[in-house]
């Protein structure tokens, strides 16, 4: 997770759509969509690297796990940041699968 919005890193997560709606519920949702190409371990691979997104310090000489200051993702969403920024709130993840699967 190295880079920046603006100039993202190899490898920086994006999702496929970003739904942030203000005084909504939830107030923002990431939305990956998936066409029936990837595994199960390239699928399972985006949500560890999401927990990693999430986890991100907007400083980024602070260290994932410091506690204090907001992360990254609440400088570009404020109005879904927690009120208590010391509480673990992320924002949902929805997998969208846009053909048969199989089981």
């Amino acid at each position: 997770m190295a880079g920046t919005f603006a100039s993202p890193a190899r490898g920086f997560l994006r999702a496929d759509f970003v739904y942030a709606l203000p005084g909504a519920r939830p107030e923002l949702l990431f939305v990956e969509v998936d066409n029936g190409t990837e595994s199960p371990e390239v699928l399972a691979d985006k949500v560890a690297r999401y927990a990693a997104f999430f986890k991100r310090p907007a400083d980024s000489r602070r260290p994932a796990h410091a506690s204090t200051g907001p992360a990254l993702w609440h400088t570009v969403w404020p109005h879904a940041a927690p009120e208590d920024r010391r509480r673990l709130a992320y924002p949902p993840v929805a997998v969208v699968f846009t053909q048969d699967t199989g089981p």
